[in-house]
């Protein structure tokens, strides 16, 4: 079983019996031999390698704090990144990074299968899959890699996508890059992220429809540690058609890494009725508690909502947490609002209807 922390990074497994199970939302697989009960998480690599020379090796997959609560686990599948079918790549320059007492140790895995490097009998600290750098940079093939396509979009006077190319990785989406962009208003595109074998150096392009403006129109595919610094590209569109289609293409060879259709999704209740909803909403703060409730909202967006002098204020100001959420946060608001519109409505002709027994007594 697997439950997910408040934070979104933090896994725990309860494992009732021996075998091998896989956390379909990080990539990581453990083999145990008894009950146990695992705790894991993400952590960054630019926390352990600041002393450390990087150009020794390319880190290749995520970073894990590990803690076995109870139990025995006799392998730990580590996923990395690396497409051992796109090209030359010399297994035996894997290596697991362990981050021990205050210092990196590189130690070889068991055996590299093609999304794992497995550790046997393992001690866990922080760990995670690099690949070392033996010859001279300008000697260095290009890594071939499952890379990813994620997408994320804003509407203001006009659709703006930011396409991020990066390594299949996890722990960078999640950790690096949707927080900052679902802080600055923006929402993750639900497209299959997949790509076809990317390679490391190499420059890929970005098309669009006509009429889209694209900022860079090509992008680098790099490894780093800090997910901060991955770029992307910005796809701005004055009018959206109802399909249009993406697409990122190799400088090299042409050819085709990834595609996707767009499609526009008709608009929300909250967003399509937002001047109106601003306008009539005079009571929030029922609807402020059950956000908070149900952590759609933070303690810190509550707050500043309810600093607001007038109900009108509170609103706007609650339209700018909403303008980040996904269609399910939105409906929650609608029911919500529903719900109270329906019990002021019922109220008000109970009322109503006691008014008129009262005149005919």
């Amino acid at each position: 079983m697997i439950s997910t922390g408040g934070c979104g990074n933090v896994g725990r497994l309860d494992l009732p019996y021996k075998g091998l199970f896989l956390c379909s939302q990080t990539g990581i697989q453990f083999r145990v031999e008894s009950s146990t009960t695992i705790e894991y998480q993400f952590a960054f690599w630019g926390d352990y390698l600041g002393g450390v020379p990087q150009i020794s090796f390319y880190t290749t997959g995520p970073v894990f704090n590990i803690n076995i609560k109870a139990g025995l686990v006799s392998e730990v599948y580590l996923p990395h990144y690396v497409c051992l079918g796109g090209g030359y790549v010399d297994i035996g320059k894997f290596r697991i990074a362990h981050y021990k007492d205050e210092n990196l140790v590189l130690e070889s895995p068991m055996r590299i299968e093609p999304f794992f490097a497995v550790m046997e009998n393992p001690s866990f600290s922080p760990v995670g899959v690099v690949l070392l750098r033996t010859l001279p940079k300008v000697f260095q093939r290009n890594i071939p890699m499952h890379g990813a396509v994620v997408m994320y979009s804003r509407y203001v006077r006009g659709h703006t996508i930011h396409l991020y190319l990066m390594p299949h990785d996890p722990s960078i989406q999640h950790e690096g890059v949707t927080n900052k962009e679902i802080k600055n208003g923006f929402s993750l595109v639900d497209k299959s992220p997949g790509t076809r074998t990317v390679y490391s150096g190499r420059r890929y392009i970005v098309e669009g429809p006509d009429g889209a403006e694209i900022i860079p129109e090509d992008l680098k595919l790099r490894l780093d540690s800090r997910p901060e610094l991955y770029s992307y590209s910005e796809v701005y569109l004055s009018e959206m058609k109802d399909r249009f289609f993406l697409g990122v293409i190799c400088m090299n060879n042409k050819k085709s890494v990834w595609r996707a259709a767009i499609r526009k999704g008709s608009q929300h209740f909250v967003d399509k009725h937002r001047v109106s909803l601003i306008q009539r909403v005079s009571n929030i703060d029922p609807i402020l508690d059950d956000l908070l409730a149900l952590n759609i909202l933070s303690q810190e967006q509550y707050d500043t909502v309810r600093t607001q002098r007038t109900a009108q204020e509170r609103v706007r100001e609650l339209y700018d947490c909403v303008r980040s959420w996904g269609r399910e946060e939105k409906d929650h608001l609608t029911q919500k609002r529903t719900k109270m519109h329906c019990r002021k409505k019922h109220n008000k002709t109970h009322k109503t209807l006691r008014h008129l027994t009262l005149n005919a007594l």
